[in-house]
């Protein structure tokens, strides 16, 4: 309730913020936040979306007011100063909302990509039928030639026809020949089968 016959209740801002700064008087700083506390809870409020928020800014605003007493002046309207206090107090309390929100999306983002070393089950899968496609493939050429690409590429230890007779250098050449053909038809021409 307030009391008519305190002066302090019917100072002006000015003069409450200006007795507080002089004296410390917690009655004048009691006063002040009365006056201004849900209104500028208010103010906040509409600024950011969390009621608890709100309420946290506000007390943090008033902990301003008491910390940086000596910075107002009294030629300029209390309110205002108040307000643009409440103001800074949002503009750095979005400006962490922010950056905590972008790490998270960042975070969460990175958690849920794909490793790029890793192939993806669509690419095994490819893989599979492009190898696969290849055996069907290699299994008809004629036998000398099949045997020339099974050891030279399927084999534990590949040989190379580089060094070894014409012959299987010129099998070896046609049916890479025979196998291009094949492939040209086939829809999984463009997969590595040798990747993994």
């Amino acid at each position: 309730m307030e009391d008519p016959n305190d002066p302090l209740t019917c100072a002006s801002d000015e003069t409450l913020l200006a007795k507080y700064t002089a004296t410390r008087c917690q009655h004048a700083f009691a006063e002040f936040h009365q006056r201004h506390y849900d209104e500028t809870l208010c103010f906040i409020r509409r600024r950011v979306s969390n009621t608890h928020d709100a309420e946290d800014l506000t007390q943090e605003t008033f902990l301003s007011i008491h910390q940086y007493r000596t910075t107002y002046d009294p030629s300029q309207p209390a309110r205002a100063w108040l307000l643009q206090i409440a103001m800074n107090h949002v503009r750095t309390f979005r400006r962490k909302a922010k950056t905590t929100a972008d790490t998270a999306i960042d975070t969460t983002i990175e958690d849920k990509m794909p490793d790029p070393s890793q192939p993806t089950p669509s690419t095994l899968l490819l893989r599979k039928d492009a190898r696969h496609t290849l055996r069907r493939m290699v299994a008809r050429l004629p036998a000398r030639e099949r045997r020339t690409i099974l050891d030279l590429y399927f084999s534990e230890t590949p040989q190379n026809p580089i060094g070894s007779d014409n012959s299987r250098k010129h099998q070896h050449r046609q049916a890479l020949r025979r196998l291009r053909r094949m492939a040209a038809w086939s829809p999984l021409r463009d997969v590595d089968v040798h990747a993994d």
